[in-house]
């Protein structure tokens, strides 16, 4: 058995796969044909593992009515199988290769993303199978659903294909690195993953028309800082924070394009992908760098009453920290792993599971700057509170409430603390409950229109913005009147 198993790891070297692919349903005999050979294999009373390359073959013996465990490499599986006989044999086989041999295209927009494993039930016949396996998977997503299949040698007129029948996934039991699957009877086994992650109904929608809205609004908050610069920049405080609602704009405004232009086709995996992954990155990281540099001057506000920043001071640090941070971020992520720093697909980072892809180069410097904003909007919030904190009448406590909202209204956008939502939506693993449903929907609206929230709250809130562009737009119009009533009188 062992002789014949060690043939066929020779036959599955990765140097014949371009010969598999051209030999039609080859394949699927070959796996036949070895699942029919191993029912010779008898194990008696003892139990033998040989690992080879490319395949793995266990057999232990089991007992009528008893809960087997067999562990390999890749797999794990527990069973409870009523047989017809006092001795029988289990005997499994993995196949390290052999999901790149089989056809791929038997189930439309799903992947096999796991290794093979064959179980074969010797000298026995069952007469009801309970099985819990478990697979590695080769390609993590939390995004992505699963389906547990096995292959069946009569499907697509003889010539075979992947199933579900019989077979679940065990969504609660799994996770991102391992799928745990439920099946009723013994055959070859595999997890299929699908191609694209899932979506809810309209979000994919909502966030395209928010990007959109977001990229005119802010090209739109862009041309009302240049009209009424000069006008609301008396002091440095409305310098610092003008400054810094700028490069939040711009940021944003790059950062939204990127995303734009990485969701046609011809931007992903595309050479453009790395360029767009890697100007993303900066741009969001640097839309933040600049929102953490007005919730520090904000807070230096509150806290130093007497002590007045200096203009070159903060604006030399704030350049610095806006831009330089986000950028030796990004090249240190990149140097680090080049080749998994970006994925062809979104040509934006990458998720591995657990604590690891170039994903948390973004995610950790953002979520730092979110509890940082979120201490600076709780510290304004309670020096609001301080004056009815004294015995005063009804009206001013209302006026407190009032501008509490205000200040949340205003700085939530402008802080970036929508975002926290984002964390939410890597806690839970699949959208299916009503929570996770509401939280990915509110995280979508939330983010994609971010770009006209800081219009209204970041330009239209201000008085002084309101006032100073009423006032142009009027100058603009007097002078249109003037000239259309001379050129009138002249003729």
């Amino acid at each position: 058995m062992q002789e014949y198993v060690g043939r066929a790891n020779s036959l599955l070297d990765s140097s014949l796969t371009k010969t598999w692919n051209e030999s039609t349903n080859k394949a699927s005999t070959f796996l036949q044909s070895i699942e029919n050979f191993t029912k010779l294999a008898y194990a008696k009373n003892d139990s033998f593992l040989k690992t080879f390359k490319n395949v793995q073959l266990v057999c232990k013996p089991i007992l009528a009515d008893a809960i087997t465990e067999i562990q390999s490499s890749h797999a794990a599986v527990q069973m409870n199988i009523k047989i017809n006989s006092p001795n029988a044999t289990i005997s499994t086989l993995t196949f390290f290769s052999l999901n790149s041999i089989l056809p791929q295209n038997t189930m439309e927009n799903y992947d096999v993303n796991s290794v093979i494993q064959s179980i074969t039930l010797v000298d026995a016949e069952p007469q009801t199978v309970e099985m819990q396996f478990q697979l590695d998977n080769e390609t993590s997503s939390k995004y992505k659903m699963m389906i547990c299949v096995y292959w069946d040698f009569k499907a697509n007129d003889g010539s075979g294909g992947w199933s579900s029948e019989g077979c679940r996934w065990d969504r609660h039991n799994s996770n991102s690195t391992t799928s745990s699957c439920v099946c009723d009877h013994l055959t070859s086994f595999s997890v299929l993953m699908s191609k694209y992650p899932i979506s809810l109904p309209w979000l994919e929608e909502i966030g395209y028309v928010g990007v959109g809205v977001s990229i005119c609004s802010l090209m739109l908050c862009l041309i009302i800082e240049f009209l009424v610069w000069n006008s609301v920049v008396k002091s440095n405080i409305s310098h610092f924070r003008h400054t810094a609602l700028v490069n939040i704009s711009l940021s944003l405004l790059i950062a939204d394009c990127c995303f734009v232009s990485a969701s046609f086709q011809g931007g992903r995996g595309s050479k453009l992908c790395l360029a767009l992954a890697i100007s993303m990155h900066i741009s969001f990281l640097a839309m933040f760098f600049w929102m953490l540099c007005q919730s520090m001057m904000l807070l230096h506000q509150i806290i130093f009453l007497f002590q007045q920043l200096r203009k070159r001071i903060y604006l030399s640090f704030s350049f610095a920290l806006g831009y330089l941070g986000p950028i030796c971020t990004v090249i240190g992520t990149y140097m680090s792993n080049p080749d998994k720093y970006y994925s062809q697909d979104s040509c934006w980072l990458t998720y591995e599971g657990g604590m690891n892809g170039s994903i948390f180069a973004f995610v950790l410097p953002v979520g730092i700057i979110v509890i940082i904003n979120t201490f600076t909007l709780i510290v304004v919030i309670l020096k609001l509170l301080r004056p009815s904190v004294s015995e005063g009448d009804k009206a001013d406590d209302k006026e407190a409430v009032k501008n509490i909202m205000k200040a949340v209204i205003i700085l939530t956008p402008v802080f970036g603390l929508t975002w926290a939502l984002g964390f939410l939506t890597m806690i839970f693993d699949l959208p299916e409950t009503f929570g996770a449903k509401a939280v990915h929907y509110l995280f979508s609206v939330l983010n994609s229109f971010q770009g006209l929230l800081i219009l209204i709250t970041g330009c239209f809130t201000e008085k002084k913005v309101r006032d100073a562009l009423l006032k142009r737009v009027n100058s603009v119009y007097t002078t249109q009147s003037k000239s259309e009533t001379t050129s009138y009188l002249k003729k």
